[in-house]
C-alpha cells in the first residue's frame, strides 16, 4: 500500500475549504445583488414621483399665470 504524501492531504483539505468559502461568498454576492436591484427599482420609483410632482407643479404655476 502506497502512503499518501502529507503535503497532498493538506493541499486537498485547503482546496476543500476554499471551495466551501467560495460557495459562501457566491451566496452572499447573490444576496447583495438582489438588494442592489431592489434599491435600484426604488430609486426609479422615487425619481418618477419627483418628476411627476415637478411637472404637475409647473403646470399649476402656468395655469395660475394664465388666469
Amino acid at each position: 500500500m502506497v502512503d499518501e504524501d502529507p503535503k497532498c492531504e493538506k493541499l486537498e483539505e485547503r482546496v476543500t475549504r476554499l471551495e466551501e468559502d467560495n460557495k459562501w461568498y457566491k451566496e452572499k454576492f447573490n444576496e447583495i445583488e438582489k438588494r442592489v436591484e431592489s434599491i435600484d427599482n426604488r430609486s426609479w420609483y422615487i425619481l418618477g414621483g419627483v418628476i411627476i410632482t415637478l411637472i404637475t407643479t409647473a403646470i399649476d404655476i402656468i395655469v395660475r399665470l394664465l388666469h
